[in-house]
């Protein structure tokens, strides 16, 4: 396994903290009082076309069934998902965007982006595309 601390400098560690930092206070700031694990779960309900089961929601983010079941329950409450039962399977509950959802997830996106774009403001122009160069790079799916 890559030993991170002998291959990545501490400046660049820095660097990432800074990142990380702005791009949780986007969330925190536009996220409208939802945590991080709840935005977790609403983007992987995002990203499926057919919505999620609660087994999925689960599975994705690490966590036992009961806790990814009371994550979707305050999702539900938050109006931004709604559950319903498979068409295929009755035995299946699906969990899907809301409007206010996609609406949310738009909102913390845009406010992301902001923030993201001031954190790298003052860097010199090579350095700042040296960065989004990779982070594009990592950002893809080993497939791309």
């Amino acid at each position: 396994m890559l030993d991170v601390r002998t291959t990545v400098d501490p400046a660049t560690l820095r660097g990432a903290r800074v990142l990380h930092e702005a791009m949780g206070a986007a969330a925190r700031e536009a996220g409208e009082g939802l945590t991080p694990v709840q935005l977790s779960g609403l983007r992987l309900i995002a990203g499926l076309e057919t919505g999620a089961t609660v087994a999925q929601v689960a599975d994705v983010l690490g966590v036992v069934p009961s806790n990814a079941s009371r994550l979707v329950d305050r999702l539900v409450a938050f109006g931004v998902v709604h559950r319903a039962r498979a068409r295929s399977d009755r035995r299946e509950v699906r969990v899907t965007l809301s409007g206010a959802g996609r609406r949310l997830l738009e909102q913390v996106d845009a406010a992301q982006v902001q923030h993201l774009q001031r954190a790298i403001a003052d860097m010199p122009d090579a350095e700042r595309s040296a960065l989004v160069a990779v982070l594009g790079a990592t950002g893809r799916s080993p497939e791309e």
